[in-house]
C-alpha cells in the first residue's frame, strides 16, 4: 500500500502582536514516500492538527487539497502545529515535524461578546429583466431605472420596495403567512410598466429564540 509523502510546513507567519491569529503555509507534495509521482488530482485534503500540548492533537482542521495556506484565529498562549496529507483513496501520510509559536496573551480588557442575538424570516424575490417595450422595441439593461416590488401578507397592508438599477432580485424581511408579490419596472425617462402577474407563496413562521433559531 502506497503512503503519501507528508506536506511540510515551510513557514509560520504571525499576525499583529496579541492578535491571536496565525497563518500556516506549506508546499503541495509532488511525491509519495516510495518516490512515485503524486498529482494534485490525487490529493483530497490536508489534515492540520494543533493544540496547546506538544503532540498538537487537540483540534484537527481539514483543508482542501489545492490550498497552500490557512489562517487560524482566537489562539492565545503557546500552540503546536503539524500537518499531514490525505489522498483520494483515504490514505493519510505521516505527520510533518511539529512547530510551535507563542500566540501572546488575551487582551486585558476586551469588549464583551454580542448578546441577545435573534433572527427574522427573510425571502428573496426574483424576476426576469424585461428586454422589450410593449411595441416590440428592444431595450437594454441600462435603459431600466428601477423596479418596484409590491408585497402583501395575510391581512396586512400592501408594502412596496424600490430597487434601483437593473438588479433582478431583492431580499425582504419579516414576512410570514399567505403572501403575494408583484413587480413593475420604470425606465430612465420615468415611464412605468403595468404590474406583473402576482406570485403567491405560503411562508411558514419559525419563532426566533435568543441565540438564533433552535
Amino acid at each position: 500500500m502506497k503512503k503519501i509523502l507528508m506536506a511540510s510546513l515551510l513557514s509560520l507567519m504571525i499576525g499583529n502582536a496579541y492578535s491571536g491569529s496565525v497563518e500556516l503555509t506549506y508546499d503541495i507534495p509532488t511525491q509519495r514516500v516510495d518516490g512515485s509521482e503524486l498529482t494534485l488530482a490525487e490529493i483530497d485534503k490536508y489534515v492540520l492538527s494543533y493544540g496547546t500540548t506538544i503532540d498538537a492533537s487537540s483540534t484537527e482542521l481539514y483543508v482542501e487539497g489545492n490550498i497552500t495556506s490557512v489562517v487560524i484565529t482566537d489562539l492565545y498562549g503557546v500552540y503546536y502545529f503539524k500537518i499531514a496529507t490525505k489522498d483520494t483513496d483515504g490514505q493519510v501520510g505521516p505527520w510533518s515535524n511539529t512547530i510551535s509559536e507563542d500566540m501572546g496573551t488575551l487582551p486585558i480588557n476586551p469588549i464583551q461578546s454580542p448578546t441577545n442575538v435573534s433572527a427574522v424570516e427573510s425571502i428573496t424575490v426574483y424576476w426576469d429583466l424585461p428586454t422589450k417595450r410593449v411595441d416590440g422595441t428592444v431595450i437594454l439593461p441600462e435603459d431600466i431605472n428601477s423596479f418596484v416590488v409590491a408585497y402583501k401578507c395575510n391581512d396586512r397592508l400592501e408594502e412596496q420596495k424600490i430597487v434601483q438599477g437593473n438588479a433582478a432580485s431583492t431580499v425582504l424581511h419579516g414576512l410570514y403567512g399567505d403572501c403575494s408579490f408583484k413587480v413593475r419596472a420604470e425606465d430612465t425617462s420615468g415611464l412605468g410598466t403595468s404590474w406583473s402577474e402576482p406570485y403567491n407563496l405560503l411562508i411558514k413562521l419559525r419563532t426566533p429564540k435568543r441565540g438564533g433559531f433552535k
